[in-house]
């Protein structure tokens, strides 16, 4: 009987245990057969190791052991910063320790036995350990709803995490020397309560402190690399800019051009004209102008990529009608449509055929820009191409330096993919 109701507690636990670790960390393994292993773990260490340590070791051994034991969980089955996971390791086993005495508390409170009395009773023992495990199983699954979009890679240095670290040691040595002797004793009073019940509350308010402090440094680190993203469009741009004024130079010097080449070839110099010709050819080449929209800055742009797609036989599509008149500041259309056509070209260079970005940029009552490219990925959502770049602490800042450039012009954005075409489109609309 024993056995038994040392294995489902167990299991409760460390299914507990599971739970939020799934919210904070992906799984190096199926969820299955990783589930059953963690269980069949824990168990086997609750019966062969933690006898031991109950008989001969003191409450300081008995709790680096319980959270070394969560500790090497996440460690060997979870991907993440290792700091973090024994944070997590530290702050359950603190929500395990204080339920456990809320729960003994309650059962204290509200009877006239002794807590030994319920320890050398079975039935006793089996309802409080089910009511304390009850109230665990439900605390986690809260704590798990709240946080279960938490996978982000971890923002905060050692240093900070270390600071952090600080307030759940110093809640586990109240929670021990407190709690602890005043059950130990029988000795109920309010102010053990709240003791318990401030731990607890604690517990929440310090997760919830720990997922602020890391959000404000991930949007820290986004704005710089937004800001550097910005920087080095706009100086690409200004580069851009300067190689289309040069070709237009270039262009109108053609007819001079021509009129040399006439003249030599009316004189049978043709050496001397193949050599010139050659050279024009060569600038042409890497001067090419393709289309004129009317604004500078997008010609630039479009003029270029077309040349660098060109080079790996990506076929570029235009549907663009004058934007002389685009409305849209310079620096966020810099961003949106520079950041859209590098996805769409390494989109591209993974296809061997099929090569194909088809841009549609329409100025009338409203503004649309769509970007369609051909793919070999399978995504459904802007959230899983974010997936693809193997760079896990700046991977989806270019989609997202996109999403916040449409956001603070007041667009409207849309991803479809299927049928071997991904498609981005914006669509701003003219009130």
């Amino acid at each position: 009987m024993e056995i038994f109701l040392s294995f489902g507690l167990v299991t409760i636990e460390t299914y507990c245990f599971m739970k939020l670790a799934k919210a904070y960390f992906r799984l190096n393994y199926s969820e299955n057969k990783t589930s059953l292993i963690i269980v069949l773990f824990s168990n086997i260490v609750n019966i062969l190791v933690f006898p031991a340590i109950t008989v001969s070791g003191s409450r300081i051994e008995k709790t680096f052991l319980a959270i070394t034991f969560f500790f090497v969980i996440l460690i060997i089955f979870y991907e993440g910063f290792w700091i973090k996971k024994f944070f997590l390791a530290g702050i359950f086993y603190l929500l395990i320790y204080a339920v456990d005495y809320l729960g003994t508390y309650i059962v204290l409170f509200f009877s006239d036995v002794s807590l030994q009395e319920i320890y050398e009773s079975k039935i006793g023992f089996i309802i409080l350990s089910c009511f304390s495990k009850s109230m665990l199983f439900f605390i986690c699954m809260i704590w798990t709803k709240k946080y279960e979009n938490a996978r982000e890679n971890n923002q905060l240095s050692f240093i900070e995490w270390c600071q952090l670290l600080v307030i759940p040691i110093c809640m586990i040595l109240n929670l021990s020397i407190v709690v602890y002797e005043s059950i130990k004793n029988n000795t109920l009073s309010a102010i053990l309560l709240l003791d318990i019940i401030l731990l607890i509350l604690s517990t929440f308010s310090y997760i919830f402190l720990e997922e602020k402090t890391e959000n404000r440094k991930k949007i820290e680190i986004e704005n710089i690399i937004l800001k550097n993203k910005m920087k080095e469009k706009m100086v690409q741009a200004e580069i851009i800019k300067k190689n289309f004024e040069s070709q237009r130079s270039m262009t109108h010097d053609f007819q001079n051009h021509l009129c040399v080449l006439q003249s030599l070839i009316s004189k049978n110099a043709n050496e001397d004209a193949m050599k010139l010709l050659n050279q024009l050819t060569m600038e042409t080449k890497e001067n090419v102008q393709i289309l004129r929209t009317g604004n500078n800055f997008i010609d630039a742009i479009l003029n270029f990529k077309y040349t660098s797609c060109s080079k790996e036989n990506i076929w570029m599509i235009f549907e663009i009608n004058n934007l002389s008149n685009l409305s849209l500041p310079t620096d966020k259309i810099i961003v949106i449509l520079s950041n859209l056509l590098d996805n769409a070209i390494e989109a591209c260079l993974e296809l061997e055929s099929e090569r194909y970005i088809k841009i549609k940029f329409l100025v009338g009552k409203d503004i649309m820009l769509s970007i369609k490219n051909t793919t070999n990925r399978n995504l459904i959502s802007k959230d899983n191409m974010m997936t693809i770049k193997e760079n896990k602490i700046l991977h989806g800042y270019g989609l997202k330096n996109i999403e916040r450039a449409v956001k603070e012009t007041g667009g409207i954005s849309t991803v479809n993919c299927k049928d071997g075409w991904f498609q981005y489109t914006i669509l701003w609309t003219c009130c």
